[in-house]
């Protein structure tokens, strides 16, 4: 791992990512802006091939959609455009839905092996761009995102692996931000005690070639 003086950045063999260095108030102020929406929060579910479903077995946690226009998205945009910069170099366009997500873990709460790369399309008539799930794609997930809210909690370990290079586990630090790769395979292990909120996102491009 090397440490990049210039950017606060610490390279892994598998993503980047960032101390934020923001102070706890700035944390508790996010987390609160994350956490009255929890309300709205709903089980998380995966794709199968009968569509969307709850797998507890495989991933078990809450999220909602935070919208982009709060300040810390912005930061958070910062950050990946410096990583992409000076190591991904990809053709990237936006967050994916125009949205990042709150996520909450209680005690057991985990996700198994996946990756994020999906893919999307742009919809004319409500002129957005959508989750797609057939091959007429336009756009791809490039560059995913975890920014770490809390520290008090047990377990729930991010590790990121991209054979044959190795495993990376993200330091446990509140306000570490890391940048990744999409393709890469990524989990969190079970929460043993207390909570682990975090924030995490997809930006897209225009499709691979």
């Amino acid at each position: 791992m090397q440490r990049n003086k210039d950017l606060n950045l610490f390279s892994a063999t598998n993503g980047q990512y960032y101390y934020t260095q923001l102070p706890q108030s700035q944390l508790e102020e996010i987390t609160k802006v994350c956490e009255d929406l929890l309300p709205h929060a709903t089980p998380t579910k995966i794709m199968t091939p009968g569509g969307l479903q709850e797998d507890k077995s495989y991933r078990d946690n809450v999220s909602c959609a935070i919208p982009t226009y709060h300040w810390f998205v912005g930061m958070i945009w910062h950050y990946i455009m410096r990583v992409n910069q000076h190591n991904f170099q990809y053709d990237i366009t936006c967050f994916g839905d125009d949205v990042i997500e709150f996520m909450s873990y209680d005690v057991g709460g985990h996700y198994k092996w996946h990756q994020d790369h999906t893919l999307f399309n742009y919809n004319k008539d409500t002129e957005s761009i959508e989750y797609c799930y057939d091959m007429q794609y336009q756009f791809n997930r490039k560059i995913s995102f975890s920014l770490l809210l809390n520290d008090d909690y047990e377990g729930g370990e991010l590790q990121i692996l991209k054979p044959p290079v190795g495993l990376t586990k993200i330091p446990k630090k509140a306000g570490t931000l890391a940048i990744f790769d999409s393709t890469c395979y990524h989990r969190v292990t079970p929460v043993k005690s207390g909570r682990r909120n975090v924030l995490v996102g997809w930006v897209i491009g225009p499709r691979w070639k």
